[in-house]
């Protein structure tokens, strides 16, 4: 049984990888650069139009 535990773990952190790289796709493609802070955050900030968005 524990084995297949970690797989659906497995399955659910792939999953959620996927949902994050879409997310970044949508982002650059709308003109949003990602840029990491120095406390660690990434800021997403579109040069063209000085918009931001954040990730928390």
């Amino acid at each position: 049984m524990a084995q297949a535990e970690q797989e659906q773990r497995d399955v659910e952190l792939q999953l959620e990888q996927a949902q994050q790289e879409i997310i970044e796709a949508h982002l650059a493609a709308y003109g949003f650069i990602p840029v990491k802070q120095e406390d660690g955050t990434i800021v997403y900030i579109n040069e063209q139009t000085n918009d931001i968005a954040y990730e928390e």
